[in-house]
């Protein structure tokens, strides 16, 4: 995907995604999504704008170039250790494993008339890590939201697949040293807080047909994405938009 949608007014300007009508898309299991215009900037710029006045986080921007209607795979995140307990022969033994988290898409593109894509999302497995204190030990604790669907985007717009909120509560105690600590007579030295985090997390893709016997400024620019990057089929394209050109 290549970035194109809306970027705010001004500095501190609200985020105005100019959504087209009726592009709003129920994909259930509360995830909603939709299609936003990209005649209003670029999703790059809007995101900068919004990480300076906002509490809003660009985490992972990754691009990938695919042939029509093949399944692209895409993995952003992390791995979190956790420890196993297993036992031999009744001894208790502790071992480091370690667990994907992140986003994880698999999605397949199919070019349509009328410059139109159709995007078939196979896979969106999102999992977050929380943790829980159990017995005076923090263990991690796996939240994983999948889903599927297939949804139709313009050339050069932008999807946002939302409802992707996580809320956690933590209790958080302050005390004064040492009064705080003593039973009873202590209460008045300690308090006690929830403090509420609640986040959401949101998604776009934005497809842009590479048309390889009509390289326009976008094309020859995400072929060019990956030769800086050394990609494996780089060649191979290369050598398809050679023959093309032989034909014409």
């Amino acid at each position: 995907p290549h970035p194109g949608s809306p970027t705010p007014s001004g500095v501190g300007a609200p985020f105005d995604p100019r959504l087209r009508p009726g592009g709003e898309s129920m994909m259930g299991a509360g995830l909603v999504a939709d299609v936003i215009d990209s005649d209003f900037g670029t999703l790059e710029a809007a995101f900068r704008s919004l990480e300076r006045n906002t509490d809003i986080d660009l985490i992972s921007k990754p691009e990938i170039l695919v042939v029509n209607n093949t399944v692209a795979e895409i993995r952003a995140g992390t791995q979190v250790p956790f420890q196993d307990l297993t036992y031999d022969k009744g001894r208790p033994q502790l071992s480091l494993s370690w667990r994907d988290a992140g986003v994880n898409m698999n999605l397949q593109p199919l070019i349509l008339p009328n410059e139109f894509i159709q995007i078939t999302i196979q896979e969106l497995n999102v999992t977050d890590v929380g943790g829980e204190r159990v017995r005076n030990i923090t263990a991690p604790v796996f939240k994983q939201r999948s889903q599927t669907g297939v949804v139709n985007v313009p050339n050069g717009q932008s999807l946002v697949i939302g409802g992707l909120s996580s809320n956690t509560d933590t209790l958080v105690e302050q005390r004064v040293p040492i009064l705080g600590s003593i039973p009873v007579l202590g209460i008045p030295f300690r308090s006690r807080e929830i403090e509420a985090d609640n986040t959401e997390l949101l998604i776009f893709v934005s497809p842009t047909i590479v048309n390889l016997r009509d390289m326009t400024e976008t094309g020859l620019n995400a072929l060019n994405f990956w030769r800086e990057r050394r990609w494996e089929n780089t060649d191979r394209i290369q050598d398809e938009v050679d023959a093309l050109a032989d034909e014409l």
